[in-house]
């Protein structure tokens, strides 16, 4: 395995909190993701491509 690897998530939930861990981490990754695409020099549909295939990934990766 390699090092530095994530190798398992847990979400722990606590009762009353309007979100959980999982989706501010998922909150935070969308703005990195965001800001990181809006540093490039990319049109927009060169920017819609990238997205896309951020989603096709993380579609392959779940199953």
């Amino acid at each position: 395995m390699k090092r530095n690897q994530i190798q398992n998530i847990r979400v722990h939930m606590v009762p009353g909190l309007k979100e959980t861990r999982e989706e501010r981490a998922c909150q935070f990754h969308v703005q990195i993701i965001e800001q990181r695409i809006n540093q490039m020099e990319l049109s927009r549909d060169q920017k819609i491509q990238v997205v896309q295939y951020i989603i096709e990934i993380l579609k392959n990766t779940k199953q």
